[in-house]
């Protein structure tokens, strides 16, 4: 009768974990597929964060595959081990993802021509202005920066960066107006260390903080320039407002550029709304990124091709930021196929996730593709009492931005196709977001 009763207590101890296997099974069946919810059915509380935390999945699968497999449970090992693979499918494309047409086909990668010229850029979550403004710009002399793209930015914080230097590196920029019921911790700028040939406040009206962007035309010989002796090509100081539109011709351009490549880049600084800050206005303005795509395919003599960097709140798992993938934009993480660039939260060593971006708007394949990819952890912050009300700096009117003088290649068809080469991280403490680093070769 004893041996009888304890194997009755084991019978139901094994149904009763097996009944709860299961259900934990299906649980974390349903967990994943939200993944692959329609665009805009994600823009619901807590969904993001549910989705976000998908490739985490692998963790309570495995355990319960090995849960399975002590009990010799062998159709919820199968399962379990499904759903382990699942929880990372998508993410194997940072890994195993070839280079993909606008049209969604792919095709291989091209070979890297010798003679190609380079853009590096670097964007940055300055957690509402309080990032070091010493380090952002050490950083950007110490990986050569062309183009820096910031977020959450304030008054104080735009004085620090110019109190230490950015401007003698970084001599042109936009921000965008800052608007207290759509800025998402701050608003944002953008800097170059050339000459743009336009820029604007905001290039793309999205439930979220003005997207500044300016338009640089880049030739071979501003690029031969700077090999040849170390500058960083044009640099007069004149910076702009930040509502100002600026139309100027660049001094890569001028002269005789018979025989030279000329493409015309448009860089835009990106931060989209965070969940807790509205749902549906953190999908809608993840999606409405995908008019950049139209605006460079209907105007590319005006525009070229669009770079969108910034801290876009979303990763791979996000169906709406999977559908700017599906309309056309190309991430350059993907396009090296060299693994992740996680850049959130920086204080844990694991896990963290890919919420800033460097994605490439083209309307042909000639879009430039990335040869290095970087993060550097954001500085150490240091807080600020500077009110909003203290001056950007010069202003100027804001008229309508015409057309400025074309590229000397309008046509995407007959544009050099650029390729990809390698990547490299270089982290540093004490920060929340990191700072992407990309190479762009043209």
């Amino acid at each position: 009768m004893r041996v009888l009763r304890v194997l009755r207590v084991l019978c139901v101890w094994r149904c009763t974990l097996s009944w709860l296997i299961w259900t934990c099974l299906v649980i974390l069946a349903l967990w994943i597929a939200l993944g692959s919810l329609p665009a805009g059915a994600d823009a619901h509380m807590p969904l993001p964060y549910m989705i976000a935390l998908i490739p985490l999945m692998w963790v309570p699968a495995a355990a319960l595959a090995i849960l399975a497999a002590v009990m010799r449970n062998w159709p919820a090992l199968a399962v379990a081990l499904a759903l382990l693979l699942a929880a990372r499918l998508r993410h194997l494309r940072y890994w195993l993802h070839p280079l993909q047409k606008h049209d969604g086909s792919s095709t291989a990668i091209p070979p890297v021509k010798s003679a190609s010229a380079t853009v590096t850029t670097m964007t940055l979550n300055c957690r509402y202005g309080r990032a070091d403004a010493s380090d952002i710009v050490a950083k950007v002399r110490d990986h050569h920066v062309d183009v820096l793209a910031l977020q959450e930015m304030t008054d104080d914080l735009v004085k620090r960066l110019e109190q230490a230097g950015l401007q003698q590196l970084l001599p042109y920029r936009q921000l965008g107006e800052s608007h207290e019921r759509t800025d998402n911790g701050g608003f944002n700028g953008i800097w170059s260390a050339i000459r743009p040939v336009a820029s604007t406040h905001s290039i793309i009206d999205i439930p979220a903080a003005d997207v500044p962007a300016i338009t640089l035309e880049i030739t071979d010989r501003l690029f031969m320039q700077r090999s040849a002796d170390g500058s960083r090509g044009d640099t007069a100081s004149t910076t702009t407002g930040s509502d100002a539109t600026i139309i100027a011709r660049s001094a890569a351009g001028g002269g005789d550029t018979a025989g030279m490549r000329t493409m015309r880049l448009t860089f835009a600084s990106v931060h989209t709304k965070s969940p807790m800050r509205g749902c549906r206005e953190w999908s809608a303005g993840i999606r409405g990124l995908g008019g950049l795509i139209a605006m460079s395919r209907n105007d590319y003599a005006r525009y070229g091709s669009i770079i969108a960097m910034g801290d876009l709140n979303a990763t791979i798992d996000h169906p709406s930021w999977r559908e700017l993938l599906r309309e056309g934009f190309q991430d350059t993480t993907l396009q090296l196929a060299h693994g992740h660039t996680n850049t959130f939260a920086r204080w844990l060593p694991w896990p963290r996730l890919e919420l800033d971006h460097v994605m490439i708007a083209a309307p042909t394949t000639s879009a430039p593709r990335v040869t290095r990819h970087a993060t550097v952890s954001q500085p150490q912050t240091s807080q600020s009492t500077t009110s909003r009300s203290e001056a950007l700096g010069p202003e100027a009117p804001r008229p309508e931005a015409p057309h400025s003088a074309a590229p000397a290649e309008t046509d995407p068809a007959t544009q050099t196709q650029p390729v990809a080469a390698r990547t490299t991280s270089v982290v540093i403490n004490d920060s929340d977001h990191l700072a992407l680093i990309a190479t762009l070769r043209i």
